[in-house]
């Protein structure tokens, strides 16, 4: 499957851009994607400063460099030599930064040597749409930080890279009425260029807003961010979702203590992303719609935990876990019953031979947000029922139903019965599943029923498939 280009740009600068850039990315390299970071504000680099802490602080050629490169005729840089990889924690995916270039106190001068006419006459276009088809094939998403304003450098950003744009203004009439226009004109230029390209998608993001502070004020401002916005979200949020509402879900709040340093919030304070306070909040629901390219909107705001889950690149993920190709990933939810808790070890005494790998979340200050990322990669939910229902379990249940109806379009659900009342206390929304009948722990035959309905080959059907070969 082929990747996206997505520019972040702003018409104005202080808006906050790289920042939500660089948080984003962090956020999308822990969902599982393979993430590629390009500062292209080649007379404002600074992208790397967000990342110098997860980096190996190698200097290496950057955008100036491929531009001279094809200036100069030679050809002889890799684009792969300019990658830095970057380690952000709990990553599931992979990140990696090409720069502006390298600071070397010769930068500025390269930069200032590069003619973009010459360039152009010598290859440049050609060469960024191979360079683009390449990342592409090797990311799943390609992230551009952008030059301020209208430029020959904004212009690369926001017509020929991109198939989706993210632009960031602030409650002020230039920002918003330079956005806007400068959106228009972008949308309209792109269309001229002989290039094959769909509809490019913009996402606005009202910036550094004071919205706990003067109320009125902060009302009137939203809505004339409102107006000149409108038309950006007709092609792409879904029918009955107002702007307004996807505006507020994403709007970033100006929080003080986040304006000292280049610091990522959603790694330092990863556990307060559920917190609709906390500026993780936007963060998480713009990393997310670009995650799914904008789609299902409404999702977000009817069950924004299930939208969240639902970002995660499923395969990657549960590759880095340990899940092999051949198993299936389920997750176990049992109470601290005596029969839940053997059962629950003859099952994972089993899963080599049922083809299974139980997934766990990991002990921490976060578990219901780590549950969560589990329930977008296994395919079951296996329900250890008893007579008791512990309320940890009921919660489980919610959650993967929600997620998975959501998300993957099923319920993998499998309650499995425990005692002879365990059908009749358990809650209304496992009723309306089939359960598995095991009060005699786990039988021959209930490991053959197992099989059935996880849809893994018994080692029977695996040994006679082998002979038969």
């Amino acid at each position: 499957m082929s990747g996206r280009v997505v520019t972040f740009y702003s018409y104005k600068g202080g808006v906050g851009r790289s920042f939500l850039l660089a948080n984003v990315a962090a956020l999308l390299a822990q969902w599982g994607h393979r993430v590629l970071c390009i500062d292209w504000d080649l007379e404002a680099p600074g992208l790397r400063h967000y990342f110098s802490d997860w980096t190996d602080g190698v200097a290496r050629p950057g955008v100036v460099d491929l531009v001279l490169d094809v200036q100069s005729g030679e050809r002889a840089l890799s684009w792969g030599r300019t990658l830095t990889p970057v380690a952000i924690p709990a990553a599931q995916g992979a990140l990696h930064l090409i720069s502006a270039g390298q600071s070397d106190g010769q930068y500025h001068r390269q930069m200032q040597s590069i003619r973009w006419d010459l360039a152009y006459e010598r290859g440049l276009g050609t060469e960024l749409e191979q360079l683009r088809a390449e990342w592409k094939a090797r990311y799943d998403l390609i992230l551009v930080d952008s030059r301020t304003g209208v430029s020959d450098i904004a212009g690369i950003c926001t017509m020929q890279l991109p198939d989706q744009l993210v632009y960031l203004f602030t409650a002020n009439s230039q920002s918003i009425q330079g956005a806007n226009e400068t959106l228009r004109t972008i949308v309209s230029s792109r269309q001229k260029l002989p290039l094959d390209r769909e509809q490019l998608l913009a996402l606005p993001i009202l910036s550094r807003f004071a919205q706990d502070k003067e109320y009125d004020l902060a009302a009137k401002w939203m809505e004339a961010a409102l107006a000149g916005s409108r038309d950006s979200y007709a092609p792409w949020l879904s029918r009955g979702v107002e702007p307004e509402a996807m505006m507020r879900a994403t709007r970033i709040p100006e929080i003080a203590y986040w304006t000292f340093g280049e610091r990522l919030p959603v790694i330092i304070e990863s556990a307060s992303n559920s917190d609709p306070q906390s500026i993780n909040y936007p963060i998480g629901n713009i990393a997310a719609l670009v995650a799914r390219g904008f789609a299902d909107t409404d999702q977000l705001l009817l069950s924004r935990e299930s939208y969240l889950a639902g970002a995660t690149n499923t395969q990657r993920a549960a590759k880095r876990i340990g899940v092999a190709a051949d198993a299936v990933p389920v997750y176990v939810s049992s109470s601290d019953e005596p029969e839940s808790l053997r059962f629950r070890a003859a099952l994972e005494a089993a899963a080599p031979s049922l083809g299974i790998h139980v997934v766990e979340a990991s002990a921490g200050a976060d578990v219901s947000a780590e549950r969560l990322k589990l329930f977008s990669i296994v395919k079951f939910l296996i329900v250890l029922v008893t007579d008791r229902m512990s309320p940890h379990q009921t919660s489980e249940v919610e959650s993967f139903f929600s997620v998975s109806f959501r998300s993957q379009g099923a319920g993998g659900i499998l309650p499995i019965a425990l005692s002879p009342h365990s059908i009749a206390n358990a809650p209304s929304l496992l009723r309306s599943f089939n359960f598995l009948e095991a009060q005699d722990g786990m039988t021959t035959e209930v490991e053959a029923s197992l099989h059935r309905v996880l849809g893994t080959p018994s080692p029977s059907e695996v040994t006679g498939s082998r002979n038969s070969a």
